[in-house]
């Protein structure tokens, strides 16, 4: 009784099954969200899923699925032999487990050393389904998906007839899918305007002749021959060639006709020919033709399927591209298009004006060559493999042209699937030289590692112009206060108004000083043009102690003006610093540190400079105990042009010029500068720390 009621059931399922079959898959486009609920409601599933093939991949992808947390967060993608579904599209055959958390069981069935599910399915309340039964969607002979469904651990198992049922269901499915993407294919192709079909019967006519007569054209075909509302059926073929073209063709044609009957299908062209359009004018075209015999009657019907593309359009299509190329030329932008390996396969005159190589050469270059390295292409490439075929990917790198020199290159690049190259997948791309404007951004502290856009660009431009402004009155203004008391202490000396050789003596010190001032700020502009244009310069062994002296010995006026004490511990420094670089560069910098230490001290304070070893390089502490700088604006300190209030409050005619210059010097010498604030015997004071690479074993080396 138990066996018979079990029957009953596999009919009465089989025939839902059947009339599911009849509603949904008979459908034009059949519902695959619907197939599933309804799958998964007859096999008491917890769960029911579609995969199919991806055919440009080779790998199933989700479909449809019960299990809405399937492909929510990560894409459901499945390699051929990979898992159990994977495992069940190789091989074409179904697979039913009890349980598929049990590494064992599935060793024994599949062969496969397999972790925890992949995509593991699971019921509408979030219960993981470990039963499994997966089958092949097959159309003919191949396997273009799976159908698989999963039940809870303790409902009954899957039973050979559940997975015959499921089986006998996939079969209609696959037919189903199959003959869908057939007629999606079909009617792409018909209703396309861009490809020309048409459509002839050979026709027996009652002298023993035979007429080529209409009996389809697709909207393509109409619009490029000019017949846009007409019926064009049953009109002679004949007429729509243009005099003589057709019979410049004829005698291939009817060798072809004469042989179609026996085998069927026969293919001719692609020829070149001329069409006529209704206006009257010629259509130079590219026409290939499939001939087809109807053997089902007696006598066989013959067709005749002209497939044909406008050429013009195809000239206009080239023009516009060899327009566009020349807009792209003029704009400075460079076209090309390659194999992943770096075969240069397009190159446009752009780049041969970039980078100096003829067609010829760029045409059998290995772009490799153009790079710093080649690695550095091959993870590009990688890079560009990651993401889907057409999108683009920003790039900049520097490129090398024929001459050895190398530009800095900014574009964009993608990977394209060739159409007409049966699939190949291509990379190509547009790029400028954008060396001249980074070179630019350089002078007006715009990032140097982007190309910024054009009004940021003049925004800066901008603001260099009026922080030069404001540099050169500041500037005045400095040189204003020692430039008189400079005059007034030679106008003292000319007259006698000093008294005892002492007094002159001490009047003679600060004029040396007022005048070490004033060539101490000249300096800065001076060396500010040279950082600028990174002239080369030599390195040698510089004392950086014997710097620290002397600069101290260039301030002794103003130490004694605002009674400020400067220790340098020069031992420390020389024993700590071996500093390889540009002496006068390096005592720039210095200078410049050590007036703003005074100049912002308080009076009666101390002002260090002392050395130390890092684990990361070798150090120049110059610290002070006066105006803090607040921790927020410690790294903005080094730009150009910025001041802090507290700065400006206390020495209204500053140019916001000397840190950024120490930070170009030391970079210069492969050295950086930070602020920090540090506490030495209970009182803050700021310190501005200078580190060195360790010394390098070489010498003589040349830098910019």
């Amino acid at each position: 009784m138990v066996r018979d009621m079990g029957a009953r059931r596999d009919v009465a399922r089989r025939e839902k099954l059947h009339d599911l079959a009849r509603h949904e898959l008979g459908a034009e486009e059949p519902e695959l969200d619907k197939i599933v609920c309804e799958l998964a409601a007859l096999f008491n599933a917890a769960a029911c899923t579609v995969l199919l093939e991806d055919e440009a991949t080779g790998t199933l992808r989700l479909s449809a699925s019960t299990d809405k947390s399937l492909g929510a967060e990560k894409q459901v993608v499945y390699e051929l032999g990979q898992g159990l579904t994977g495992w069940l599209f190789a091989r074409g055959k179904s697979l039913r487990l009890s349980r598929a958390d049990d590494k064992k069981l599935v060793r024994r069935a599949t062969g496969l050393e397999r972790a925890d599910p992949r995509f593991a399915e699971h019921d509408p309340e979030g219960r993981a389904a470990t039963q499994f039964l997966g089958v092949p969607i097959r159309a003919a002979s191949k396997v273009i998906g799976v159908l698989r469904m999963s039940r809870l651990a303790e409902a009954p198992r899957f039973a050979v007839e559940d997975e015959k049922a499921l089986q006998f269901f996939a079969d209609l499915l696959g037919i189903a899918l199959k003959r869908t993407w057939q007629l999606l294919v079909s009617r792409t192709i018909e209703e396309s305007e861009s490809i020309a079909i048409i459509i002839s019967r050979r026709e027996p006519q009652p002298d023993g002749t035979h007429v080529p007569r209409l009996v389809y054209a697709n909207p393509g075909a109409l619009q490029m021959l000019g017949y846009f509302d007409e019926v064009v059926t049953r009109l002679d073929a004949r007429c729509l060639y243009a005099p003589g073209a057709y019979e410049a063709l004829h005698a291939q044609l009817e060798a072809r006709l004469n042989q179609v009957v026996e085998v069927g299908r026969i293919e001719l062209g692609p020829v070149d020919s001329l069409l006529l359009h209704k206006s009257g004018d010629f259509l130079p075209v590219k026409i290939s033709y499939r001939i087809v015999a109807d053997r089902r009657i007696r006598p066989a019907e013959i067709y005749t399927i002209g497939i044909f593309r406008d050429q013009a359009a195809e000239e206009r299509d080239r023009a516009r591209n060899r327009r566009l190329l020349e807009m792209l030329r003029r704009m400075g932008i460079a076209y090309f298009r390659s194999t992943f390996e770096g075969h240069s396969l397009d190159t446009s005159d752009a780049e041969t004006d970039i980078l100096g190589y003829s067609q010829e050469e760029l045409n059998s270059l290995d772009r490799r060559i153009l790079y710093d390295n080649k690695n550095e292409r091959a993870e590009l490439m990688r890079r560009l493999q990651s993401i889907k075929p057409g999108d683009l990917l920003p790039v900049r790198r520097r490129l090398r042209k024929k001459t050895g020199e190398y530009i800095s290159a900014e574009g964009y690049i993608r990977s394209v699937r060739e159409i007409l190259e049966k699939g190949r997948v291509t990379v190509e791309g547009l790029y400028r030289d954008v060396t001249q404007r980074l070179e630019i951004q350089s002078f007006v502290d715009a990032p140097a590692d982007q190309v910024v856009s054009d009004e940021v660009l003049f925004r800066k431009l901008r603001e260099n112009e009026q922080r030069q402004h404001d540099y050169l009155s500041s500037l005045g203004h400095q040189l204003i206060t020692p430039l008189n008391s400079l005059v007034k202490n030679l106008d003292d000396l000319r007259s006698g108004a000093l008294g005892d050789k002492e007094e002159i003596e001490d009047s003679l010190r600060w004029v040396t000083g007022q005048a070490k001032q004033c060539m101490r700020m000249v300096r800065n502009l001076s060396y500010l043009d040279k950082i600028l244009r990174e002239e080369p310069f030599d390195k040698a062994d510089v004392s950086m102690g014997k710097i620290c002296v002397e600069t101290k010995l260039d301030f002794l006026h103003v130490l004694a003006e605002k009674n400020i004490r400067l220790d340098v511990d020069d031992r420390s420094i020389d024993t700590h610093l071996h500093v390889r670089g540009h002496a006068d560069l390096l005592r720039q910098a210095i200078t410049n540190l050590v007036d703003n230490a005074i100049k912002y001290s308080r009076r009666r304070t101390k002002v260090e400079i002392r050395g130390a070893t890092w684990p990361r390089g070798r150090v120049l502490e110059i610290s002070n105990e006066g105006l803090p700088i607040p921790p927020d604006v410690r790294e903005e300190i080094f730009e150009r042009g910025f001041r802090t209030a507290e700065a400006r409050a206390t020495v209204p005619h500053g140019t916001g010029i000397g840190l950024w210059l120490v930070r170009r010097i030391l970079a210069a010498h492969d050295a950086t500068i930070r602020c920090d604030e540090i506490e030495e015997q209970g009182k803050k004071r700021t310190v501005f720390r200078l580190l060195f690479p360790h010394p390098e074993p070489q010498r003589g080396r040349r830098t910019r």
